[in-house]
């Protein structure tokens, strides 16, 4: 997920190199039903980081809170005067 600063680094970036107009698509986060475990999310962060260090990729240890990331993307997008708006 992109944080709300690089959406709009992305989107100031983009609005220069075209008139057209722009599309976002955002995730939606999961019903509460579906809260994150972090103990058996943990395990998988730790051996996805032995990957990212390899790759030069900033490392997780925190399960990100995408409920209220994904309250700020929107406002984000908002902000930007995006027209399209799409969520998955």
């Amino acid at each position: 997920y992109m944080s709300p600063q690089q959406i709009k680094t992305a989107l100031k970036n983009i609005q220069q190199l075209t008139r057209s107009p722009i599309a976002v698509n955002l995730f939606l986060p999961e019903p509460e039903t579906h809260k994150m475990d972090e103990e058996a999310i943990q395990p998988m962060q730790q051996h996805l980081n032995t990957y990212r260090s390899k790759l030069g990729i900033p490392e997780v240890h925190d399960i990100p809170d995408v409920e209220n990331l994904f309250k700020k993307q929107l406002a984000t997008v908002i902000e930007a005067g995006v027209k399209i708006v799409s969520f998955t």
